[in-house]
C-alpha cells in the first residue's frame, strides 16, 4: 500500500495538510480495491492519429455516464497505449468531477488522487489501475449537478447582469451571498466563484467550513479546482445536499438515452462538439437536413451559429445523458438552467430549447449517417 502513498512533501501546496488523513485513507481504499479486481474481457484497439485520441478521450466519458463498461475500458487502454504518461489519468479527474460528483464522492477523491500518484507508478500498476478506476465510474449513480450550476454561473442569461455588476462587490459582501441559503444555488456560484477569482485560499476553506462542508468534500473541492474549475459549485452543491432529508435524495435513470450504432470500434456518441469528427458531421447534418435548418430559421438564427446551436442541443439529447442521476430538490432545475445557458452561449433564448431538443431527437439517426460520412463509411 505504501507504493500508493504522496508524501506530504509532494502535495500540491492547496492541498493543506489537515487533508494528509484523507490522502492516506483514500491511498488505502483504493490499493484494497485494485488487489482484488481483475478487467473483464474487453476489445482491445490501436489509435494512430491525434483525431482518434480525441474520438477514444470523448468515447471514454460518454460510456462512463451511460454504464458501457467494455466500450470504456476498451477506448481507456487505446488512450493509455497512445499517450502513456499523462492523459487517461489527467482524463479521470475530470470525469470523476463532472459526471459522478455526490453520487459517490470517495470515489471522486480517489480519481483526483490517482491523476497526480500514478505518475510515479510502473507502466503495469498505472494501467491496471487506471482500467480498475474506468471500470467503478461505469457503475453506480452519476451527477452532474456541480457541473450543471458552474456551466448556468458562466452562460445563463438571467445572470448577465451579476456577472457584470458583482466583480466590483467587496468580499464580504460576496461571501454573505455565499453564506445566504435564500439566494439561488446560481448565484452563490458566482459570487464564490468571485471570491476564488480573487486567490482568498484561505476565506475560500473558512467558508466552505460554515457552509458545513465536511473534510473529503473540501478536499474533493480543492482538487477540483486545480483539475477542472470546478471545485466553487461542488462547495455550493455540497451545502445544498447538506441540507436535503434522507427522502429528499433519490437516484432515477434519464429518459431517453438515444443509442445509435456504433461506427467500427467508435461509438457514434463519441462524434460530439468536442473534437473535430463531429463538429464536422454536424455541418454535414444541418445542410442536408431540412427540419435543423427550419428551426434555426424559426428562431432567427444568426448566420454562422447554426452549428453551434445543434452542437448544443445534441449534446443534450445524447452526450448528457446518464443511466443513473443523483435527484434532490434543487438538481432538476439546475440541469434545466444548464441546457438553456447552452443555447444562450449559442445565441438563443432557453425557450428554444424544447422545440430544438424535439427537432433533434427526431433526426438522430440521420445525423448518425453524417457522422458516418465523415468516416468514411459508407
Amino acid at each position: 500500500m505504501e507504493a500508493f502513498q504522496t508524501p506530504p512533501d509532494q502535495m500540491p501546496r492547496r492541498i493543506s495538510m489537515e487533508h494528509a488523513e484523507i490522502e492516506h485513507e483514500t491511498a488505502e481504499r483504493f490499493a484494497h480495491a485494485l488487489a482484488g479486481w481483475e478487467a473483464r474481457d474487453f476489445e482491445r484497439i490501436r489509435i494512430h492519429t491525434k483525431a482518434e485520441k480525441w474520438r477514444s478521450a470523448s468515447a471514454i466519458q460518454k460510456a462512463i455516464r451511460r454504464g458501457h463498461v467494455a466500450t470504456a475500458l476498451t477506448h481507456a487502454q487505446a488512450l493509455h497505449d497512445f499517450e502513456p504518461r499523462y492523459l487517461l489519468r489527467r482524463r479521470l479527474a475530470i470525469i470523476a468531477l463532472e459526471d459522478r460528483a455526490h453520487g459517490d464522492e470517495k470515489l471522486v477523491a480517489e480519481c483526483l488522487w490517482a491523476s497526480r500518484a500514478a505518475q510515479d507508478w510502473d507502466e503495469d500498476t498505472k494501467l491496471r489501475g487506471l482500467l480498475m478506476l474506468v471500470n467503478r465510474l461505469c457503475g453506480g449513480t452519476k451527477d452532474r449537478s456541480p457541473c450543471d450550476a458552474g456551466v448556468a454561473a458562466t452562460w445563463h442569461w438571467d445572470w448577465a447582469d451579476h456577472r457584470g455588476e458583482w466583480d466590483g462587490l467587496p468580499t464580504e459582501a460576496l461571501v454573505e451571498i455565499v453564506l445566504s441559503p435564500g439566494e439561488h444555488p446560481v448565484s452563490r456560484v458566482l459570487a464564490l466563484g468571485i471570491v476564488a477569482a480573487r486567490r482568498k485560499q484561505g476565506l475560500l476553506l473558512d467558508v466552505a467550513r460554515q457552509l458545513g462542508i465536511s473534510p473529503l468534500q473540501r478536499y474533493i473541492a480543492v482538487g477540483g479546482a486545480v483539475a477542472e474549475g470546478l471545485g466553487v459549485p461542488f462547495l455550493v452543491t455540497s451545502a445544498l445536499i447538506r441540507k436535503c432529508a434522507p427522502k429528499e435524495v433519490s437516484a432515477e435513470p434519464d429518459e431517453p438515452i438515444v443509442d445509435l450504432p456504433s461506427i467500427g470500434p467508435w461509438p457514434s456518441y463519441c462524434l460530439d462538439q468536442h473534437n473535430w469528427d463531429g463538429r464536422r458531421a454536424v455541418l454535414y447534418a444541418l445542410a442536408t437536413v431540412p427540419a435543423l435548418r427550419r428551426y434555426c430559421e424559426r428562431w432567427g438564427v444568426e448566420k454562422g451559429r447554426g452549428p453551434a446551436v445543434v452542437q448544443e442541443l445534441l449534446f443534450r439529447v445524447e452526450s448528457d445523458t446518464v443511466d443513473s442521476r443523483l435527484i434532490y430538490p434543487q438538481s432538476r432545475e439546475l440541469r434545466r438552467l444548464a441546457s438553456e445557458s447552452c443555447l444562450n452561449w449559442a445565441g438563443l433564448p432557453g425557450e428554444a430549447l424544447d422545440e430544438g431538443l424535439e427537432v433533434l431527437r427526431a433526426n438522430m439517426y440521420r445525423l448518425h449517417q453524417a457522422r458516418r460520412r465523415v468516416l468514411g463509411v459508407a
